[in-house]
């Protein structure tokens, strides 16, 4: 009964949205949770928001540096503490209303004031923002950083328009290719495109992002044609449609960071040897080829190895199973323990890996009680500190090794959800941030990888391509290194 509940559910939403010819839309496996830049945290909200907003400057991921966007140019003084942006002339909001420098000022004070931690973490030596004349803005820091032009390209500080928020409500006004039409949470979000873009407008009139949890229906909505691209989680799901002769793949780098996180707050995990342990029964190599060849292969860092900053002489932990009995005979825990980890709804392939997990910790005496929940719903649990174990994957947000570091492990980032506290590892992270010279910078870096290594702060797991599966007629489409599905260029040929 649930079966023809949800075909009927999805043929109603077929028939509510998809009546354009020029329609592209795009099955996922969540909503997003909101369409406001400042209060983004999760892919599925940041690729639509990409699509309907921009930033002073965007990341060029083929030379690891930034370029312009809604900034003609920009400069800063020699100790790189006072930036002026100059923006583009006759560049329109979706509201009609010209993009300058009140709505630049307007947009990054407002992100400091809705999502205060975030900001912090993405501008900590921010000191004031003022608009010089129409076109011009300047930002002041306190301190040199390293990595500022690059968080300029994140979400949070996309531009938006002032009119974006009436009586306490906030409705989706910016400068991108394409305008919000509908949202119909938990079921779709439609776009339209913006006619008035400053750029080149989008050939495909709309865009529409489609929630469907289930990998089957996913799937069967492609091979149909009523869905023209989905991300695809595992190597079985690229089996099953890679002879298709109507479907095409576009495999990114492996740009995403799979990791086993522990809460630390917790006496138990508190403890190394019992990290240690865990680390210890994981192994990875045989799991990998087992269950995602060709599309990824094992870590060692939460570093990803395509960044400046990857430390490449970090050794694996061993696979030892009478090693890890051992450490948690010395931890206390001869008999083992029981246990919950956490992890995201709808990944297949870190779900097939984490059951494998399971067992193999059964064998040591280690009771995983697994629970796949959307991330709305792990983000609270985690937030509450209420999870064991956990285990997630991670995009560099810029081509940085700070950006996995200070998210996941430094005491203060947003995502460290394992409540690392290590201040040696803190003033590391620090220092490199202020330090404008690349190559002691990545020095930085790499000791700081080192020093999570050592005291098993998490254990990555593998890096994995991210996978676009799509009709063949469907071209243009771009995946940025953070993994964000772009339509600026897509197009549909008949």
């Amino acid at each position: 009964m649930k079966f023809f509940s949800y075909l009927l559910t999805f043929s109603l939403t077929l028939t509510a949205v998809f009546s354009s010819t020029a329609t592209l839309n795009f099955a996922r496996i969540q909503d997003a949770s909101t369409l406001d830049p400042a209060l983004e945290s999760d892919l599925y909200s940041a690729e639509v928001i990409a699509n309907i907003f921009e930033g002073l400057v965007k990341v060029d991921y083929s030379k690891n540096t930034v370029s312009p966007q809604l900034a003609e140019k920009w400069t800063t003084d020699e100790e790189s503490k006072v930036w002026r942006f100059y923006l583009r002339k006759g560049v329109k909001f979706h509201d009609g209303t010209e993009l300058n420098a009140d709505a630049v000022v307007f947009s990054i004070l407002r992100f400091k004031e809705k999502n205060r931690e975030r900001f912090r973490s993405f501008f900590p030596y921010f000191e004031s923002i003022r608009k010089i004349d129409n076109y011009t803005v300047e930002f002041r820091l306190s301190k040199p950083d390293s990595v500022f032009l690059f968080y300029l390209t994140m979400p949070g500080t996309f531009i938006v328009s002032l009119n974006c928020e009436k009586k306490g409500k906030f409705t989706s006004i910016g400068t991108g290719p394409f305008k919000l039409e509908e949202w119909k949470k938990g079921k779709y979000i439609s776009l339209v495109s913006n006619k008035d873009y400053w750029d080149r407008p989008s050939s495909v009139d709309k865009v529409v992002f489609i929630t469907i949890p289930s990998t089957e229906w996913r799937l069967l909505q492609l091979k149909n044609g009523n869905a023209h691209l989905l991300r695809l989680f595992s190597i079985r799901e690229y089996d099953e449609l890679k002879y298709n002769p109507f479907i095409k793949t576009k495999v990114s780098l492996y740009s995403l960071v799979n990791y086993l996180g522990f809460n630390t707050k917790k006496a138990l995990f508190r403890n190394r040897k019992v990290r240690e342990a865990i680390a210890h029964i994981i192994n990875k190599k045989k799991l990998v080829k087992l269950l995602l060849p060709e599309y990824a292969k094992p870590a060692v860092s939460t570093v990803n190895p395509l960044i400046p900053g990857f430390n490449p002489e970090l050794k694996d932990y061993e696979y030892n199973p009478e090693k890890a009995r051992k450490l948690l005979a010395e931890a206390g825990y001869p008999h083992g323990f029981t246990c919950d980890l956490y992890s995201v709804q709808g990944r297949r392939d870190l779900k097939d890996f984490l059951l494998k997990l399971k067992m193999s910790a059964e064998s040591i005496g280690i009771k995983i009680n697994l629970k796949f929940l959307p991330f709305k719903e792990l983000y609270r649990i985690f937030s509450e500190g209420k999870h064991d174990l956990f285990a997630l994957g991670w995009t560099t947000d810029i081509p940085d090794a700070s950006t996995s570091l200070e998210s996941l492990l430094y005491s203060k980032g947003k995502n460290n959800y394992s409540f690392y506290n290590n201040p040696e590892l803190d003033q590391l992270i620090e220092k490199a941030r202020t330090t404008l010279d690349k190559k002691e910078r990545e020095k930085l870096y790499m000791k700081a990888q080192q020093i999570i290594h050592d005291d098993v702060a998490m254990v990555p797991l593998f890096y994995s391509s991210i996978i676009i599966a799509h009709l063949k007629n469907v071209k243009g489409i771009t995946v940025n290194f953070r993994g964000q599905v772009h339509f600026k260029n897509a197009k549909i040929e008949k």
